[in-house]
């Protein structure tokens, strides 16, 4: 029952990780394409606080390690 547990969380955590940016990206749509604001300026909620986020592409690959990390954890390497 604890291994399922923490198979639940983690699972949880990585959906959280791909989410939240995908989330991120519609509401930078909204930005520009309905509310007109140009695109160079349309931070989103996240980048508003850590504008650097826009600006690096580390954070996909940090998020994808992330995730990697989390199927490692509830399913093991592959044989």
């Amino acid at each position: 029952m604890r291994a399922a547990m923490n198979t639940r969380r983690v699972i949880q955590a990585c959906t959280a990780v791909v989410l939240v940016p995908l989330a991120e990206q519609v509401l930078r749509a909204g930005q520009v394409h309905l509310v007109r604001i140009p695109e160079e300026h349309a931070n989103g909620l996240l980048a508003i606080a850590f504008p650097q986020l826009l600006e690096v592409d580390w954070t996909h690959h940090c998020l994808a390690l992330v995730v990697l990390a989390g199927l490692l954890v509830t399913h093991g390497p592959a044989r």
